[in-house]
C-alpha cells in the first residue's frame, strides 16, 4: 500500500474513533405512558450523528393493567415486555411486537412502579415509588405471584435501583418527580432490603447503569447527572421545564431520558464520556402523558451490546497508526 494510502486509512480509522460514529445509528425505543387507553408503545429512530435525531411513527401495543416501569424479560428470546401496573398490583407481559397480556400480582405491597432485574435473572424488584416502605420480588421465569417485603435502613422510601456489575451492588435512589433525595446501596436479604445511604441532594429519582461509561445516571425535575459509585457529580445537563423520569444508553455513547411532560432528550457524548461536554443534543416531543422508557442496553433490554467496541476501535487505531510509522519509516 502507498504512504498516502496508509496515512488516509489511519486519518479515517482514527476519526472514527474520536467522533464515536462514522455512519447512522438506528433503533427502537420502548415506552410507556401514565394516561391514555394504550399504554405500551415503541417508536424507531434514526440518529445522523452530529446532524439530528429523527423519530418514527408512535406504535401503541395492546393495552395493560397500568403501566410505569419497562423491563424486557431477559429469559426470553422473543423481546418481551414487564410493565409495571402502577396501583394495579399486577406485573404485565406482552411481546413487543403486541399480543396476548399476561398479569401477575405483585405481592401485598399492591404497587409496581420503577422495575429492577436482580443480578442472576431469577426475579424482577418493583418498587412502591413513595406508595410505602415496600419493595416486591417477583419471581423469574415469569408467571407467578410476588411476595412483598419491608425496606430498612437509612432510607425506606425507595423510587429505583440498579446493579452495577462493576462493583456488584445494588444502588437506590429516593427524589420524588420534580425533586431531590438520596442515593446509597441496598442488599436483599432474604426478608428485608437494607438501605445505606451514600449521598444526599442528588437529583435521583431515575437511575440506570452506563456501561459504555462505567458511571450511573440519575434523573429528576429538569436535571440529568452522572456520577460515580461514591455519589460525586462528574457530568450534568440541566434543561429547562422538564420532569425527567427514566433514562436509557445504548452503551455506546447515546443517552435517551423520558420526561413527564411529553419531551424525549437526546444526547451524544460518545467522543468525550461527560455528558457535561455531549457534542449533540436534542429535544423532541413525545407523548403528553411519557413516562418511562426500556434499557438500550445491559440488564433488562432488548440487547446487551459491546461496551467496550469504542475502547477496541480506538485500540485499532493506535496499533494501525504504529504499523503506518514503521512502514513509512523502512
Amino acid at each position: 500500500m502507498a504512504r498516502s494510502g496508509l496515512r488516509a486509512l489511519c486519518a479515517a480509522v482514527l476519526l472514527t474513533a474520536l467522533s464515536g460514529f462514522a455512519q447512522n445509528v438506528k433503533g427502537t425505543i420502548d415506552f410507556t405512558t401514565f394516561a391514555g387507553g394504550a399504554n405500551v408503545h415503541n417508536v424507531s429512530f434514526t440518529y445522523d450523528p452530529g446532524v439530528s435525531l429523527t423519530l418514527g411513527s408512535v406504535v401503541n401495543l395492546n393495552p395493560t393493567p397500568g403501566a410505569d416501569g419497562l423491563l424486557f424479560d431477559p429469559l426470553i428470546k422473543n423481546p418481551t415486555l414487564m410493565v409495571a401496573g402502577q396501583s394495579t398490583g399486577f406485573l404485565s407481559e406482552e411481546l413487543a411486537t403486541s399480543g396476548p397480556v399476561t398479569s401477575v400480582n405483585v405481592g401485598s405491597a399492591f404497587q409496581s412502579y420503577h422495575l429492577a432485574l436482580n443480578s442472576t435473572n431469577t426475579a424482577v424488584w418493583n418498587m412502591a415509588n413513595g406508595q410505602n416502605a415496600f419493595i416486591s420480588v417477583v419471581p423469574l421465569p415469569f408467571g407467578s405471584a410476588g411476595t412483598s417485603f419491608p425496606v430498612t435502613g437509612n432510607d425506606t422510601d425507595i423510587r429505583g435501583v440498579i446493579f452495577d456489575p462493576l462493583t456488584s451492588q445494588y444502588y437506590y435512589t429516593t427524589a420524588p418527580d420534580g425533586g431531590t433525595g438520596n442515593f446509597g446501596s441496598i442488599v436483599f436479604n432474604g426478608s428485608s432490603f437494607v438501605t445505606t445511604r451514600i449521598a444526599s441532594g442528588l437529583f435521583a429519582h431515575g437511575i440506570s447503569f452506563d456501561p459504555f461509561t462505567g458511571n450511573l445516571f440519575v434523573n429528576s425535575a429538569n436535571h440529568i447527572q452522572q456520577i460515580r459509585p461514591d455519589g460525586t457529580v462528574v457530568g450534568q445537563i440541566t434543561t429547562s421545564g422538564d420532569t425527567f423520569d427514566q433514562a436509557a444508553e445504548n452503551g455506546k455513547g447515546l443517552l435517551f431520558v423520558a420526561s413527564n411532560n411529553g419531551n424525549l432528550f437526546f444526547a451524544d457524548y460518545a467522543a468525550t464520556k461527560n455528558i457535561s461536554t455531549a457534542t449533540f443534543t436534542s429535544e423532541q416531543f413525545l407523548d403528553p402523558a411519557l413516562d418511562d422508557i426500556a434499557p438500550l442496553s445491559g440488564s433488562g433490554s432488548r440487547t446487551t451490546p459491546e461496551p467496550s467496541s469504542l475502547l477496541l476501535l480506538a485500540s485499532g487505531a493506535v496499533g494501525l497508526a504504529g504499523i503506518v510509522r514503521r512502514r513509512l519509516a523502512k
